[in-house]
């Protein structure tokens, strides 16, 4: 075995096992590059564990040291105070929604359900190898929660379900070229009901991230070049406020005050390494977010962006936010009239990013005539892209 464990304990909705009770389901990696779910629980002769089919799944070759996190991109599908047994209003449906695995290992990032289906869009590289412990919460406050991370060159990044992060991301926060190797966080630093991305790079910056890119008023915080190790973020002195320890590479602690009071963190937060004090690298049903009501849309107006535009030798992205489930139907043309290519995606409510490779496609302006369909309304819009050789 290699790298971190992650445990969701006492999982619902977990498949049909040979176990009459599951206690947890447990994600391993292998040096080999294989990947397992194993569940702990009981059978009629006692404590057991037993592997879910159709794992162990190969993603990587010797020398594979992954981590995982287990999230329900779907948001909280059940209100708990009201005994509601259906999805909630808006829910997107990765994994027919249950839970999902996400597996990191270098630069890259996997999800998977548990019975083994990947999910669409992950799996491809990010360009720079991502920091050690993924972390969760909801910066974009739309309810559904999204996966947190750090590059080693300090790019800072949440990913939304569709396995990109949203336009303009990762950010970097700082200048300087030391190697970070702190994971991220999420905590509501301004009081908004929101998490900010909250890391810590190697020079000695702690910086917090809101979805728009912006830095809270009184950020970032400093502890010195060459820091290294995770924040971490808690109510030190009982006092009513949240206070953020980080370390520096002497291994000093420094101590912020927060200006959060009001009792625990918000639901979302993830305020230390693993996500609470076992380390478990999950986040629970009763800290995730419930996601906003589904409404007529089906496109936030507006959200619909393209970039690099224009595009030399490289993909074109398609970035949009959705008020519910729809199909979305991309056509392109060129000047002329004539359909370069077509293609249609099932959109989630929440963000979403299409890749558009074009190939050996002449240089040229191009018109994208993108149409979003969703359960009682439609709406079309047209982006014009320029390619460049």
């Amino acid at each position: 075995m290699s790298g971190r464990l992650a445990v969701d304990v006492r999982p619902a909705g977990t498949p049909p096992s040979p176990l009459i009770g599951i206690d947890a389901n447990v994600a391993a990696g292998g040096a080999d590059g294989k990947v397992a779910i194993v569940a702990f629980g009981r059978t009629a002769q006692g404590p057991a564990a037993a592997m879910f089919a159709p794992w162990p799944l190969t993603l990587g070759e010797s020398g594979f040291t992954p981590d995982f996190l287990w999230i329900d991109f779907n948001g909280s599908q059940f209100s708990v105070a009201a005994g509601a047994t259906s999805p909630a209003a808006g829910s997107s449906i990765a994994c027919g929604g249950g839970r999902s695995l996400v597996v990191h290992h270098a630069d890259r990032l996997w999800a998977y359900c548990m019975n083994g289906e990947g999910l669409a869009g992950w799996g491809h590289g990010f360009g720079d190898t991502l920091v050690n412990a993924l972390g969760a919460g909801d910066p974009d406050g739309d309810g559904f929660p999204e996966v947190l991370t750090q590059t080693v060159r300090s790019g800072v990044m949440f990913v939304n379900v569709s396995g990109y992060p949203s336009p303009g991301w990762p950010r970097r926060s700082t200048s300087e070229t030391f190697r970070s190797g702190s994971p991220a966080l999420a905590i509501d630093v301004d009081l908004d009901g929101m998490t900010e991305v909250v890391a810590m790079n190697a020079s000695g910056v702690v910086a917090a991230l809101r979805a728009d890119g912006r830095t809270p008023e009184g950020w970032p915080f400093a502890t010195g070049v060459g820091a290294t190790g995770a924040p971490v973020a808690a109510d030190l002195d009982r006092d009513g406020t949240l206070d953020l320890a980080a370390p520096d590479r002497f291994g000093q602690i420094y101590v912020y005050s927060l200006p959060v009071s009001g009792g625990a963190p918000i639901r979302t937060s993830w305020t230390m390494l693993g996500g609470d004090p076992g380390r478990s690298s999950s986040l629970p049903p009763d800290r995730t977010t419930v996601p906003n009501a589904a409404y007529a849309g089906p496109l936030v107006r507006g959200s619909l962006k393209a970039y690099p535009n224009p595009a030399r030798r490289r993909p074109v992205s398609f970035a949009y936010q959705l008020t519910e489930p729809a199909d979305v139907e991309f056509r392109i043309v060129d000047v002329s009239g004539h359909e370069v290519t077509s293609f249609q995606r099932s959109g989630h409510a929440a963000d979403n990013l299409e890749i558009w490779d074009p190939g050996a496609v002449p240089a040229g302006l191009y018109v994208v005539r993108v149409r979003f369909r969703g359960a009682g309304t439609e709406r079309t819009e047209f982006v014009p892209v320029g390619l460049i050789r």
